[in-house]
């Protein structure tokens, strides 16, 4: 029956007309509005079998976008009894396809490690014309099946939350969108990084256990895989999850444990940066302008700095225009493009007297500061400073410096008076390179597309 509203014909009224001739079953296409879904419910409670669709994220949201439409948690209980999720992903290419391993970045983002793949077989077309050189061609499904038990019921007439009822959900062992995604992922029937593009990330957060590097819940103390505890700070007496700032429990007013080495940490907290490149005169002019006021990494090519980001947080990344794989710009647009790493403080260093004047696509891909290789420390210093006020963790180091500015100017003025061959002989202690396996880093370098 096709719905009309200027004639009067409208969902509702449809479904009422349907439901006095006494059907079986009942095709609802999708239920807009509360008055729809309550006619629905009321007719799977008579007897009748209705399908019908909703937008959600998952199958666990579909339960909780009923309640928001204002039905009865205890209404849904006991009329609902299956809820299906679908994503639709890319199949690799049957005439270019080949075994390939995940980077390391799809892997930590997937909450998955190397050891993970084992017995695994991964494929990923390389690209042809049959695909026009995307790698895909076909699609299959991947599904979510929510079976409404007992538990459920239970949990969704008492707490109808979806994180309740994701947990009563996924104890009797139901398998999650990104569950099913991966299964065939390790199968070879989808890419790993189509499974990333596709299905939702289930920790927004980006909680992770310390021990095995999976993503864990916000409100997890201890990861489900290898029982480490991980927690973040709950109340001594009634169990509720705390806030790291917090000083007393708003539910039972006992008084927050606040730990002495978190409080530390934090009084010493300085800039973080990364430096992406190989040329030591790179290094030279950073680590003789930071001496020891920032704390500096480096990670000498593309691939590693896209590592690091993702591994450790980062006050600014300083680029330099030159890779040895990428090019600088070509980097700062992926740092750009990334959820996680898109408000990151980013500056790219030229070459002296550059007549290609790469500013003007540097700023287009999202570029902070521009340095030339020619400034000087104190120079250098000034534009690092500028660079790290737009971190989102600026406050922390201006916590219990409240003469930053006279530092600031004393730094400047001690960078002018250094002699240049005494900043090159006298090592940052801060400095290091980012730890990277050549392993990993040349199994990165294969994966990356050619372009």
């Amino acid at each position: 029956m096709q719905t009309n509203e200027r004639a009067g014909l409208s969902f509702s009224k449809g479904l009422r007309s349907i439901l006095r001739q006494d059907p079986d079953v009942v095709l609802v296409g999708e239920v807009r509005d509360s008055e729809t879904a309550e006619l629905a419910l009321q007719a799977s409670m008579t007897g009748h079998l209705v399908l019908t669709t909703l937008h959600t994220n998952d199958a666990v949201a579909a339960l909780t976008r009923l309640v928001d439409m204002g039905i009865q948690p205890f209404l849904i209980a006991s009329s609902l009894s299956l809820v299906v999720a679908q994503r639709l992903v890319r199949r690799p290419c049957a005439d270019c396809v080949a075994p390939y391993t995940p980077s390391a970045r799809v892997l930590t983002l997937l909450g998955l490690t190397e050891a993970d793949l084992v017995g695994a077989t991964p494929m990923r077309g390389r690209g042809c014309g049959e695909c026009g050189g995307t790698g895909y061609r076909g699609r299959t499904g991947i599904f979510e099946v929510l079976p409404v038990t007992a538990s459920v019921r239970s949990v969704l007439s008492h707490t109808p939350t979806e994180a309740a009822v994701g947990a009563a959900a996924r104890a009797p062992g139901m398998t999650t969108l990104r569950g099913s995604g991966l299964a065939r992922a390790r199968r070879g029937e989808t890419t790993f990084e189509e499974v990333l593009r596709v299905s939702q990330v289930d920790v927004a957060e980006g909680h992770r256990c310390t021990a095995c590097d999976r993503a864990v819940d916000a409100d997890m103390i201890a990861c489900p895989w290898c029982a480490t505890i991980v927690d973040r700070g709950h109340c001594s007496s009634c169990a509720r999850p705390l806030d790291a700032g917090w000083k007393i429990c708003p539910w039972c007013r006992t008084a927050a444990v606040v730990s002495v080495a978190a409080t530390e940490e934090t009084s010493v907290r300085i800039p973080r940066l990364l430096v992406v490149g190989d040329n030591d005169a790179v290094h030279t002019l950073v680590r003789s302008a930071v001496d020891d006021v920032m704390d500096v990494d480096v990670a000498a090519t593309a691939d590693d700095a896209l590592t690091a980001v993702w591994d450790g947080e980062y006050d600014g990344v300083i680029v330099q225009e030159t890779l040895p794989d990428i090019g600088g710009v070509e980097l700062l647009r992926l740092l750009r493009s990334g959820s996680r790493t898109a408000a990151l403080p980013l500056m790219l260093v030229t070459e002296p007297n550059d007549s290609g004047s790469p500013s003007d696509d540097a700023h287009r891909s999202g570029v902070d500061e521009v340095l030339s290789l020619d400034a000087t420390p104190a120079e250098t210093l000034t534009h690092l400073r500028l660079l790290t006020e737009r971190s989102l963790h600026a406050g922390a180091w201006h916590k219990g410096a409240p003469s930053s500015h006279a530092d600031s100017a004393e730094s400047i003025n001690a960078a002018e008076s250094t002699d240049d061959d005494a900043l090159a002989k006298a090592p940052n202690r801060r400095a290091r390179s980012v730890p990277v396996l050549a392993e990993r880093r040349n199994r990165q370098s294969a994966n990356r597309p050619k372009s």
